[in-house]
């Protein structure tokens, strides 16, 4: 389907609505003004699915796996479909198409590494804040319940580096906790390229920044240049970014 984000051309989530796992208060999918959105990937047809990402990856699309919903649930040790997925964006399309995987349990993800490796995909996870005292841990937390902790999902991401594989990181959504300049700081050694983005109205189509969210974006963008980090920034009302298929 077509993708949600700016900064690809198709989402193709492999799990429905209803297999997610995690319990982010924040989902956009739980808007009301999206709930008919929501509907269309209550439930997935994978062989439907498979075939249709294999048609966008031969016309080298850009596709991210997947904004929607986590393509890497619990349930995946063992159903295997976001592996199969994988394996045919792999060998379809030009060898430069851009493939995203987002996903708040990377390790879960690098049993797919021996795919990933090549050079199309990037493997990514998403956080909104870096706990630094037990009460902001509490807070995160609550905010991102039924996922794997920031440090495991960061863990994840360093080991993906080491193995070779393209990381980014998806700083979202952008709230009264979150240090953007503290969470670049600790990780621009292993990541690749970001995307920092504020959280979305109800209606789902603007967004609500914190307050001076526009000034600390724009001295990360100004820090992401100097470190040579490709980004995307949302929710400036103005572009804001480098980083392009």
């Amino acid at each position: 389907m077509k993708s949600p984000v700016e900064y690809a051309d198709y989402d193709f989530p492999i799990y429905g609505l209803d297999e997610c796992t995690g319990r982010c208060m924040y989902c956009v999918l739980n808007a009301d003004a999206v709930k008919r959105y929501a509907k269309r990937i209550r439930r997935i047809d994978v062989e439907k699915t498979l075939v249709r990402a294999e048609r966008a990856a031969r016309r080298g699309a850009r596709i991210i796996v997947s904004y929607l919903v986590d393509p890497y649930p619990p349930q995946e040790a063992y159903e295997r479909r976001t592996r199969r997925l994988l394996s045919i964006l792999a060998n379809g399309g030009p060898r430069g198409a851009r493939i995203l995987v987002l996903t708040r349990n990377p390790g879960l993800a690098l049993r797919d590494a021996d795919l990933m490796w090549r050079g199309k995909f990037w493997l990514g996870t998403t956080i909104s804040c870096i706990p630094s005292t037990p009460l902001e841990e509490e807070e995160c937390g609550m905010l991102e319940d039924g996922v794997p902790s920031v440090t495991d999902r960061l863990d994840a991401l360093a080991r993906a580096k080491m193995m070779d594989i393209h990381t980014w990181l998806n700083v979202e959504p952008v709230h009264a906790l979150t240090d953007i300049d503290a969470i670049i700081e600790l990780t621009h050694s292993y990541v690749d390229a970001y995307v920092i983005s504020p959280l979305t109205d109800p209606a789902g189509a603007e967004y609500i920044p914190p307050e001076n969210y526009g000034e600390a974006a724009r001295r990360a963008a100004e820090k992401l240049r100097k470190l040579g980090k490709p980004y995307i920034i949302r929710g400036l009302g103005e572009p804001a970014f480098t980083w392009v298929a």
